[in-house]
């Protein structure tokens, strides 16, 4: 699949999984500025480089996943 040509591995036991959740009484920007600062979180301590290493499951599956793209 995408992710094991693309990583060397199964994402499935190897990623981290993220979601932006919105509507209802969830402030958005509140949730926004927690989404920024955990991926942020995650590269430092983590030593990930955002523009590789954070992918959308329609990069690794794109048969299977639409994702918005940003």
């Amino acid at each position: 699949t995408g992710d094991n040509s693309r990583y060397g591995v199964n994402s499935n036991d190897a990623a981290i999984g993220v979601e932006l959740c919105h509507g209802g009484k969830i402030n958005f920007q509140q949730a926004y500025n927690r989404y920024v600062w955990y991926h942020a979180y995650l590269c430092d301590r983590f030593n990930l480089n955002p523009n590789s290493d954070i992918v959308a499951h329609a990069t690794l599956d794109p048969s299977r996943r639409t994702d918005p793209i940003n």
